[in-house]
Parts: structure tokens; C-alpha cells; sequence
């Protein structure tokens, strides 16, 4: 149940973002206008950096702490991540200064990445304390599954509120 929360309560909007990340100037004039290889290369490569970095992290500092505790923080660390996507989206990145590449790697790219993989050790590591012997395959699954069931209803409803308000990623564009 608290695998299938987290994720629910986590709204998706990707594919909105992903157009708005890359949209042309006669759509978002003053959007990032990133390229797809910025996009979806070298933002990958800090990601799985990131990613890395987050198991490091867990195995130095949080492995030996209780799980509620982890839990905690690691659901403010992926809240402080997607800020930084409303940071870019209402455009508060450029008026402090901080330019659109460098405010997307550290924020959705690597911390964002770093908040994935401490959001999921502590899950892997609970599930193999609590599984019987020899259902760890089963268990595993089933964790799983309440995880992507709470991934694609989040992401149903991330999309519901696309419509709702009315974002569109076609000319004329509107991410208001």
C-alpha cells in the first residue's frame, strides 16, 4: 500500500514537460529550447550519475538508519527535485540568474536521480528482510507491480490535469 501511495501522490506530468523542455521559439518564445540530443543524452548521462550516486549515498549514510526515517527524506529530497521543474516552468530560474541547462541537470536529472534510487534501496532492502524464504521472486514482483500501478495512475491523472487546465504542446502552445 505504501509503495502504490508514494507513487500516486507523486504526480507525473512527462510528457507535458518533455514539450516544454523542447518546444521551439514559435511555441514558447521564451522557453529552454533544449535540443534532443541535450535532452535526451547528455541529461541520461547526469541521470545515471545521479543514480549511482543515490546507491553510494544510501549504502554510506542510510543503510543502517531506521526505514521511516529514510522514507522521510527521501520523499523531501524528491519534493526539493520537482521544484526545480516549477522553477523552470514559471521561469524564476533565469531571474535569479541560474541558466536553463545547469538548473535542469543539478535539479531533474541528478537530484531527481539521487532521490529515485534512495526512494527504492530502502524498499529492496525491507522486502528482502520481511520475505519468506524462498518467495523473494514473488514478493519482489508484487512490490513492484503496486509501484508501477501507482506510476500509471499518477500519471493518469497528471494527464486529466493537462486537460483540465488546458496545456497544450501544439500552436498555439499554452503552458500557463
Amino acid at each position: 500500500l505504501f509503495m502504490f501511495c508514494k507513487e500516486l501522490f507523486y504526480l507525473q506530468i512527462n510528457g507535458p514537460l518533455d514539450y516544454f523542455y523542447t518546444a521551439e521559439p514559435d511555441c514558447l518564445p521564451d522557453g529552454p529550447h533544449f535540443s534532443f540530443t541535450y535532452y535526451q543524452t547528455f541529461a541520461n548521462i547526469a541521470a545515471s550519475g545521479g543514480g549511482m550516486l543515490g546507491v553510494l549515498l544510501f549504502q554510506r549514510f542510510l543503510s543502517r538508519r531506521k526505514f521511516r526515517l529514510v522514507f522521510w527524506f527521501t520523499t523531501t529530497l524528491k519534493i526539493f527535485a520537482a521544484c526545480f521543474d516549477l522553477m523552470m516552468v514559471k521561469r524564476w530560474n533565469e531571474a535569479i540568474g541560474l541558466p536553463d541547462k545547469a538548473t535542469y541537470i543539478c535539479g531533474d536529472a541528478i537530484i531527481g536521480q539521487v532521490a529515485v534510487m534512495l526512494d527504492f534501496m530502502p524498499v529492496a532492502v525491507l522486502m528482502s528482510k520481511l520475505c519468506p524464504k524462498g518467495m523473494e521472486a514473488t514478493m519482489y514482483a508484487l512490490m513492484a507491480g503496486f509501484s508501477n500501478f501507482g506510476q500509471a495512475c499518477s500519471r493518469a491523472i497528471g494527464y486529466m490535469l493537462t486537460e483540465a487546465y488546458e496545456i497544450r504542446e501544439v500552436t498555439p502552445c499554452n503552458f500557463d
